[in-house]
């Protein structure tokens, strides 16, 4: 009698335990799809206000077109050939300008299309995401570690990056993606390697030039963001974000240059394996940091 009483309650234990490992996947597997929703919702809802901007500038320019139409015609009464060819070359600026506003508007649309319908799909499993590339000109290409090779983007406009993939721009290239479960927003130089870390709070800046702000840190999140910050790291610093605006450098002898817009970020020596060298840079200063990782002084910025 003894043994069936412990033999049933092992078998018990063996199905709570099982069911409790059950429990615990799904409900990691609910949070890590809410990360990834509120990552693109986020995203989605940044551009949509981005082209409701456009749309306002549209309409601004379609008022300085009208106004230069009406100066030429006013000056062809007036026989007023400076007057007229002014009124020529504002109205080739703005339609210029309305045309330039109307791709970008259109290309905004397309991304937020194309994210909505990625959000439709979050039911499947493997939806890995990093960064999201949202837009790019120039010479730009990147390295897909999934496919093991690099992949230009022309062929890909809205690219979603995982771990281990790098953004490489050429002369004039430029790239903007976001990051940091939708927290971060990042415009790539030209020049510029920039790597997707494993950890997804971290961006790996190997060479070029980046400018990245983030949004300021909810209370409810600040505590854990303590102990695992968002951060970027070059081959000689490592920079920790708390809600800031700043512009990283990366010059071919390694050394780092951070400028520091908006709110303030920490700069860890990355040869300090006690993290005891950190600098806190605050708004309107920099700090350069050497090819062989010694932080110098803190300035402020010669504007």
């Amino acid at each position: 009698m003894r043994n069936k009483t412990l033999k049933s309650l092992f078998y018990l234990s063996a199905i709570l335990m099982l069911f409790s490992i059950v429990v615990c996947h799904t409900v990691f597997a609910q949070g890590e799809q809410n990360i990834k929703k509120n990552f693109m919702t986020s995203i989605a809802d940044d551009i949509e206000k981005t082209k409701n901007d456009l749309s306002k500038q549209i309409e601004i320019i379609e008022g300085n077109i009208q106004g230069a139409k009406n100066l030429i015609s006013q000056a062809q009464k007036e026989s007023n050939k400076e007057a007229e060819d002014i009124g020529s070359q504002a109205l080739s600026i703005a339609v210029a300008a309305k045309e330039k506003a109307f791709q970008e508007k259109s290309e905004l649309e397309k991304t937020i299309k194309n994210i909505r319908k990625r959000l439709s799909k979050l039911a499947d499993s493997d939806f890995p995401i990093n960064s999201v590339v949202t837009g790019y000109s120039g010479e730009v290409s990147y390295y897909s570690k999934k496919l093991g090779k690099e992949v230009s983007l022309s062929k890909n406009p809205i690219t979603y990056l995982e771990s281990g993939d790098r953004i490489i721009t050429g002369k004039n290239g430029n790239v903007q993606i976001y990051c940091f479960e939708g927290s971060g927003k990042v415009e790539i130089g030209e020049n510029t390697i920039l790597g997707m870390k494993n950890d997804d709070g971290v961006l790996d800046l190997i060479s070029g030039q980046i400018n990245l702000k983030v949004k300021k840190i909810k209370k409810k999140i600040k505590e854990y963001l303590d102990n695992h910050p968002y951060m970027v790291r070059t081959p000689t610093a490592a920079i920790a974000i708390r809600g800031t605006e700043f512009a990283v450098f990366v010059d071919k002898s390694k050394a780092t240059d951070i400028f520091v817009f908006e709110g303030s970020v920490e700069v860890i020596d990355v040869n300090d394996k006690d993290e005891k060298n950190i600098v806190i840079v605050n708004e309107g200063y920099q700090v350069h940091v050497t090819g062989q990782g010694q932080i110098k002084d803190v300035n402020s910025i010669d504007i």
